[in-house]
């Protein structure tokens, strides 16, 4: 730290103005700040009259440095680097390397197979998929041309739930020590004019694609051995289930009430 504190002294101080004073003054600041402080100490002994002195007075003939250059790295000869490029380029490496450490490892990284990491973010992406579809759906049907508030409603409440169900995921790819890559959303086909029964209809399909990302990853998971990731992947399938039952429902009973009363009755009395 004393080393590091004097070289960035000198790289962007004129030694020629400042004494060795104000040098010491700054290097104990540095120090009394630093964790190191308990191990390394800056002291003052002997003649100090010539505290008042500039530093240059102490460097013989070396001539100041004009301007903070950072040098190439040599790549055999590390004690070939310039000493006034030092400092400089010590910070650069210990940037780099915990850069690298950073993007290559986690330190809470817990048998995460780079597949697993996959698979957690792709159907991270296909819950994205399903909310970008009910939010479609759910502002259609809140229009003033087609004013069906409760499916309007209903369909508010899947995308909220799908954006849960998201970000439930990303935070299981960060427990595990995995990195949380979004992929591209491509929103499904729109059109408008939209009867609540091809809505629903349309949302089995969403759905069942979302279950067959699951079952995918599922499997994928049992095949590895990733006991863990297919137990947190059992609950959702299991929710699944119950939604897909009740969307099959609301398509049953709308086809039974048929479009115009019946479908305002539904939105009404039923969908929620």
């Amino acid at each position: 730290m004393y080393s590091d504190a004097w070289l960035y002294d000198y790289e962007n101080k004129d030694p020629t103005v400042e004494s060795l004073q104000e040098q010491y003054r700054y290097i104990e600041s540095v120090i009394n700040k630093s964790l190191d402080r308990d191990h390394q100490h800056s002291q003052q002994y002997e003649d100090l009259s010539i505290a008042k002195l500039p530093v240059s007075h102490f460097l013989g003939d070396q001539k100041p440095p004009t301007s903070l250059c950072i040098d190439p790295v040599p790549k055999d000869n590390c004690d070939s680097i310039p000493y006034t490029s030092a400092y400089v380029n010590r910070q650069q490496k210990q940037i780099l390397y915990a850069k690298d450490i950073h993007e290559k490892y986690s330190q809470r990284q817990q048998n995460l197979n780079p597949q697993i990491e996959s698979a957690i973010n792709n159907i991270t992406s296909s819950e994205f998929i399903g909310y970008y579809f009910y939010e479609q759906m759910a502002w259609y049907f809140n229009r003033d041309s087609v004013a069906l508030p409760g499916f309007h409603a209903y369909f508010q409440s899947r995308a909220d739930d799908l954006m849960k169900l998201a970000r439930k995921f990303m935070e299981y790819q960060n427990k595990r020590g995995g990195r949380v890559i979004l992929g591209d959303i491509t929103a499904y086909p729109t059109q408008n004019d939209w009867t609540p029964l091809e809505a629903m209809t349309k949302s089995i399909f969403v759905e069942q694609t979302i279950m067959q990302h699951l079952l995918k990853q599922n499997a994928l998971a049992e095949s590895l051995k990733d006991s863990q990731f297919s137990g947190f992947l059992s609950n959702f399938l299991n929710e699944q289930v119950i939604d897909l039952k009740e969307m099959t429902d609301h398509v049953t009973q709308l086809k039974r009430v048929g479009p115009g009363i019946g479908e305002y009755l539904y939105d009404k009395d039923s969908i929620l």
